[in-house]
C-alpha cells in the first residue's frame, strides 16, 4: 500500500462559543479548522508503477476543539465513492 497524506490546521484567535447561550457554561479555551487530501492505493504486490495507477483520493475538512480539556474532532469527507462525516472524543492515538 502507498498513501499521500496533507493536512492544514488553523487555530483561530476568535472563540465564539463563548457568546452562545449554554455552550458558554462549558471551558472551550481555543478550537481550529482543519483542512486534508489523501490519495492512495492498495496492491498485493510492492509494485510502485502500479501503485501509482488509478490511486484513490479523499478531500475533507473539519473541526477540532478542546472541551473540557478533552479533544472533540468532527470531520466530514468525500471521495469518487461516497461521502462520510464521522466525530471523535478523545485522541485517536
Amino acid at each position: 500500500a502507498i498513501n499521500y497524506a496533507l493536512e492544514y490546521r488553523h487555530k483561530t484567535k476568535w472563540n465564539p462559543f463563548s457568546s452562545i447561550p449554554i455552550i458558554n457554561k462549558l471551558r472551550i479555551p481555543w478550537w481550529q479548522w482543519v483542512g486534508f487530501a489523501e490519495l492512495g492505493r492498495v496492491n498485493n504486490e510492492w509494485d510502485l508503477s502500479e501503485l501509482h495507477n488509478d490511486m484513490k483520493w479523499t478531500l475533507g475538512a473539519g473541526v477540532r476543539l478542546m472541551v473540557e480539556g478533552v479533544t472533540v474532532r468532527l470531520d466530514i469527507a468525500t471521495s469518487e465513492e461516497q461521502g462520510n462525516v464521522q466525530m471523535f472524543i478523545g485522541q485517536t492515538f
